[in-house]
């Protein structure tokens, strides 16, 4: 090497050296910084999913309920009309004036309804 590059080398090196703690303190405030805001970041988006999931089991759960309470709905509404029905048809089977296949009739029309029941 040249003595002129040594110099400049040597230049350099104690310009670097004066300057370093100047550029080096801003540096790390940096990337500490980010390094903090990633965590933190980080942590709120875990929890965030953790909350996310918790409440979609929830709202699972509450439209399974809601399903099954429309369908026993459904089908207890069914019966009791079926059943009402039913015991409208009793006193017409005292009347011997009414055709019993007119009772029958109207009885087989409700019975789907009561087989609904043994679901």
């Amino acid at each position: 090497m040249e003595e002129s590059e040594v110099n400049v080398t040597k230049t350099f090196l104690e310009w670097f050296t004066q300057i370093a703690p100047n550029i080096l303190a801003p540096f790390a405030g940096t990337i500490l910084g980010s390094g903090i805001t990633l965590v933190a970041t980080s942590l709120t988006n875990r929890a965030n999913d953790r909350r996310l999931s918790r409440q979609l089991e929830n709202d699972y759960k509450m439209k399974n309920r809601e399903r099954e309470m429309a369908f026993r709905k459904d089908i207890y509404t069914d019966a009791a009309k079926a059943i009402a029905i039913s015991l409208g048809v009793l006193p017409k089977l005292s009347d011997l004036e009414v055709p019993l296949k007119e009772i029958s009739s109207i009885y087989l029309e409700e019975s789907p309804s009561l087989e609904k029941i043994t679901l």
